[in-house]
């Protein structure tokens, strides 16, 4: 097979470590306005309607589903036949996809607006709570509205190649949302309702950024097209393709939002914000490391159009041990200090939370090394085995869950250990048979071996972050100081065990010159 040039390879790896560190200081940035909001809200407004605003959260994964994944559709058959030359085909694909989302997205709001109601009444809200919990609900069902015409908008964008771009709107509407919610809790007595409509304006005005940003590429004639739904062969294609990923949305919502809501149920509204304290890390970490990974993902479709594979094996290979070194500080930094974190951070009522915690990100981080190899499936459209996988690990979880909390009596933390189940049950037997025969992709074993050798790297700076716990206990700002420190030191360790100092330093001057560039 023909080498890749010279004069390409720069630019693809200057791209997607533009489009990696941009992506994973979005994550940053929401990670910091959700540590810096949490206790500020959640004393503004009390335990039990933080709960619904969680429960709402989670409400709305399943509403989603009646949109049919259509975002993953667009983006892989956009970005495919605009890279093939074939704009036309591609712009009908955008076209069909937009007014399909636009059509699903009415009927979830519309729903959720109209079981808001039902759902504080189910969650066994107290009557005098019930006017600002339904409320607040309402506004953040159209919040979620507004989040996703931006998804849509996000496509044209995408298709190019420079992610960054979304990621850079990102971190405005992060820090839009502190903009907005502090002078509203300073202006207005707290409540559910003022929150929810303050997230609302920092919403709309990121769908706002993201729509001149797509306007600007010029990769379709219009973001807002005509109305059309495509004809039988578009249509097909989009919610074929778009149903298998729907099928990997269904796993993700019975993984956490189920868990919320029977919580919710069984123990109250209250206990369901103590849960979330803890696992709502996993998720959030989950995401800031998917979301270096998935910073390849429409490269690594470009390459599949050109028929690339040799490189996609070298590329995917490079990701796993990149994504490994940076999960191993990400997922155990947490683990090792949380019980002083929460302590500080909303009080020492929540730091048995750290229980949740761990149950939620050893197995997170167990499964790291494999993500983007699955990410690279996912690109070449190869997701039918591992949605249906997901799927099945994902069905037994509440089962798993609801026997160790009801029957072993575990309670909440039960909830947590069925996660653990169900996660490793996923990442260490169903998808590894997946990948049997992938010619394209470096073997399962090869990248799970990634693992035992960075965590030997960021071992020593590990057990010293554990044993100075009591001298940098005192204060959330020490916790987190150490927490930064400290995971930093582990990952120079991780990166040095399983990256090297040369292919760090070409990520770095790569970076350095994408950087340059733009400016």
């Amino acid at each position: 097979m023909t080498e890749p040039s010279s004069e390409a390879t720069p630019s693809m790896t200057g791209t997607a470590t533009m489009n990696a560190v941009t992506t994973l200081v979005a994550r940053v940035s929401s990670m910091v306005v959700g540590i810096a909001l949490t206790p500020f809200v959640l004393h503004g407004i009390g335990r039990e309607l933080y709960g619904i605003s969680a429960a709402a959260g989670s409400v709305l994964e399943y509403l989603w589903l009646l949109r049919g994944g259509l975002g993953t559709g667009m983006r892989r058959y956009v970005t495919v036949h605009f890279h093939a030359g074939e704009r036309e085909l591609a712009s009908r694909y955008y076209t069909a996809g937009f007014w399909w989302a636009a059509l699903l997205r009415l009927a979830v709001v519309g729903i959720g607006i109209g079981i808001a109601r039902l759902l504080c009444t189910f969650m066994k809200v107290e009557p005098n709570l019930m006017t600002d919990a339904v409320g607040g609900l309402i506004l953040i069902f159209l919040s979620a509205g507004a989040m996703d015409v931006g998804a849509i908008f996000e496509v044209p964008i995408y298709v190019t190649g420079h992610t960054s771009r979304i990621s850079m709107v990102r971190i405005a509407g992060a820090f839009l949302r502190v903009a907005f919610v502090l002078p509203a809790f300073l202006l207005f007595v707290p409540s559910l309702r003022v929150y929810a409509a303050a997230a609302l304006l920092a919403e709309i005005s990121s769908t706002v950024l993201l729509a001149i940003l797509a306007a600007r590429e010029r990769v379709v004639p219009s973001i807002l097209p005509r109305p059309q739904f495509g004809d039988r062969e578009v249509r097909q294609a989009l919610f074929s393709f778009s149903g298998l990923g729907l099928l990997s949305q269904v796993a993700s919502i019975l993984y956490l939002a189920t868990d919320n809501l029977l919580i919710g149920r069984i123990y109250g509204a209250a206990r369901v914000t103590e849960y979330s304290l803890g696992t709502r890390w996993a998720p959030m970490i989950q995401g800031f490391l998917w979301a270096g990974v998935s910073a390849l993902t429409p490269l690594l479709t470009q390459m599949e159009a050109k028929g690339d594979l040799e490189r996609t094996r070298s590329v995917v290979m490079r990701a796993v041990r990149i994504i490994t070194a940076i999960a191993i500080p990400m997922c155990l930094v947490p683990c090792v200090l949380g019980d002083v974190f929460l302590s500080r951070w909303v009080g020492a009522e929540y730091t048995h939370c750290v229980h949740y915690m761990w149950a939620m990100l050893i197995p997170l981080l167990i499964g790291m090394p494999l993500e983007p190899m699955w990410m690279a499936m996912m690109a070449r459209g190869k997701i039918g085995w591992i949605a249906f996988g997901d799927v099945i690990a994902a069905v037994l979880n509440p089962v798993i869950s609801l026997v160790l909390a009801l029957q072993f009596g575990l309670g909440p933390l039960g909830f947590a250990l069925g996660n653990t189940i169900a996660m490793l049950a996923k990442n260490l037997l169903l998808r590894p048979l997946m990948n049997r025969g992938e010619q394209s992709l470096p073997p399962t074993g090869q990248a799970l071996a990634v693992l035992p050798v960075g965590l030997a790297g960021g071992a020593p700076a590990l057990l010293l972050l554990w044993f100075l716990k009591p001298w940098y206990g005192g204060s959330l700002a020490t916790v987190l100081a150490a927490g930064l420190v400290g995971g930093m030191v582990c990952l120079a360790g991780t990166m040095l065990a399983v990256v090297g100092v040369a292919e760090t330093r070409k990520l770095a001057d790569s970076f350095l010159a994408r950087a340059r560039r733009r400016a």
